[in-house]
């Protein structure tokens, strides 16, 4: 079900049509002595739902581990159970309206949000202000439609809109919990698109 990014309330008609293209497939296999052992779907967004697929035995939600802008933005996670963020620190304040940030696309990667919504992420303590514009290194932030003015050297929290590219750009990962470092995971897979 890797494929289906409705918003939650238009799962069930996706799930029934893919459930239905599915059942055929496993009984043509079987017929054939080829019986599936295991049928494997991945999919965050219907990861809550993917039971009602008959026949899938398991699921590989891999966003799920710590969810994004878009899974937040298409209801299958809330906004404070996004657990990644970029930390950057804003580096210009001269345009009015607009805030530059040092992290860009080499940090947040350059996948634009899919469906309402627009930008390349969004503030974790203020989700109404997104990541606008990025060049390789530099974002800039839309104050337009917000009071908050940011001080340059002031440190933000960035939630990316797709968290697998932006995961993949990093050579390592923070644990941080209550404001401290509790580990450090090396990102083994980094850069990494074929064995």
């Amino acid at each position: 079900p890797g494929h289906l990014r409705a918003v939650e309330n238009e799962h069930d008609p996706a799930l029934r049509a893919l459930s239905d293209r599915l059942r055929p497939f496993l009984e043509a296999l079987k017929d054939a002595g080829l019986e599936a052992r295991v049928v494997s779907g991945g999919s965050t967004p219907t990861f809550w739902y993917s039971h009602r697929i008959e026949g899938l035995t398991e699921v590989r939600p891999g966003t799920n581990i710590f969810n994004d802008r878009t899974t937040a933005a298409i209801g299958a996670c809330g906004w404070d159970e996004c657990a990644y963020s970029i930390l950057a620190m804003v580096v210009s304040t001269a345009v009015r309206g607009q805030a530059v940030v040092d992290a860009g696309s080499k940090a947040l990667a350059k996948e634009e949000l899919r469906g309402a919504g627009s930008g390349f992420g969004a503030l974790l303590d203020r989700p109404e202000i997104g990541v606008r514009a990025v060049s390789e290194e530099h974002g800039i932030l839309d104050l337009s439609g917000t009071d908050w003015r940011p001080q340059v050297g002031e440190r933000v929290r960035i939630v990316p809109n797709h968290v697998c590219v932006s995961v993949n750009l990093q050579e390592r990962l923070l644990g941080v919990r209550g404001g401290e470092v509790v580990e450090t995971w090396e990102v083994a897979g980094r850069g990494r698109g074929r064995g």
